[in-house]
């Protein structure tokens, strides 16, 4: 089979790779959609150290071409969505409810990091029953395959953020994880959405989305403009202008986020992006009707904290 790899540091390809095979639990997906990460490319630039004709990719939907005895759930021919994490179920870690870190920090992410990823003809599934799921007749697999990484990290943000009904929400960077941000924000039942964003497009998107509000940072001071659209409840400090603000920057300037002593829920999906979420309790107790959460979507290659579960 053909696949696209990573050849080493900085340098990538096609080559020729014999079709894997699967273990007992596991199952051989054949590739009909993928999408590329922009960790992909921070991982040929060497952010994961040296790979030698790694398969590169972990967004990527297909039909199952082979399962193992044990798989249950599935069989060959079925259409499926596999998740850019696919963890080992079994281990204290996930057992522990921290799945991306199973047997080790980041173990749960195996695709172009520890094993190959889905840039070939067909993909490797460890765990099939439990890292496959089954894709309605009624949903296209280029819609499908957004679900793998872009939909899931989105909404484990607004998860991990807490979001109470009515309460307040600002997410930083409305690209694509930060569009289901959006998105996982409204269904969790956000009161004000505020889309902190620059590009027009990105802008209109955040809008269709679920945003009510738009603060750009081109134009304006978004602190001022966030605390203005909360009655003065929003945050004490935070850095005016993104550009290409690195993620430890960005947490360092925002430790006065929504009150004196914030609580900060960090998660990073190491492949593309940094969900943080930050709420202060005091402020809460103070105000209960009017609580205040931040969701960030941006690069995250250089932070320096994993916890995405």
């Amino acid at each position: 089979m053909k696949a696209f790899v990573m050849k080493a540091i900085g340098q990538v390809g096609f080559m020729e790779k014999p079709v894997p095979h699967p273990g007992p639990n596991d199952a051989i997906v054949k590739t009909t959609k993928a999408l590329i990460c922009t960790s992909d490319s921070h991982t040929v630039g060497g952010a994961v150290g040296p790979r030698e004709n790694l398969t590169l990719g972990h967004e990527a939907v297909g039909t199952v071409h082979e399962v193992g005895s044990n798989v249950k759930l599935f069989k060959p021919g079925d259409r499926v969505l596999v998740g850019a994490i696919t963890p080992d179920w079994g281990d204290p870690a996930s057992q522990a409810g921290h799945s991306s870190q199973s047997g080790a920090p980041l173990g749960g992410w195996k695709f172009s990091n520890t094993k190959d990823g889905v840039f070939a003809e067909y993909f490797h599934v460890n765990e099939a029953d439990a890292n496959m799921a089954r894709i309605p007749a009624s949903v296209p697999d280029e819609m499908a395959v957004y679900c793998a990484d872009m939909l899931s990290t989105g909404f484990m943000g607004a998860e991990n953020g807490n979001i109470p009904i009515g309460g307040t929400v600002a997410v930083f960077a409305e690209g694509p994880v930060g569009l289901m941000a959006t998105v996982g924000a409204k269904l969790r039942g956000a009161g004000l959405i505020i889309g902190v964003e620059t590009v027009p497009r990105r802008q209109e998107l955040a809008r269709t989305y679920g945003a009510d509000a738009i603060a750009d940072f081109s134009k304006e001071d978004v602190v001022q403009r966030i605390l203005d659209l909360t009655d003065g409840q929003g945050w004490t400090q935070l850095s005016r202008r993104w550009g290409r603000i690195s993620p430890s920057r960005m947490l360092s300037k925002s430790r006065k986020l929504a009150a004196p002593s914030p609580m900060l829920a960090i998660t990073v999906k190491v492949s593309s992006c940094i969900s943080l979420a930050s709420s202060g309790e005091s402020a809460w107790r103070k105000r209960p009707l009017r609580p205040v959460c931040v969701l960030v979507a941006v690069c995250a290659w250089n932070a320096s904290c994993a916890c995405w579960r």
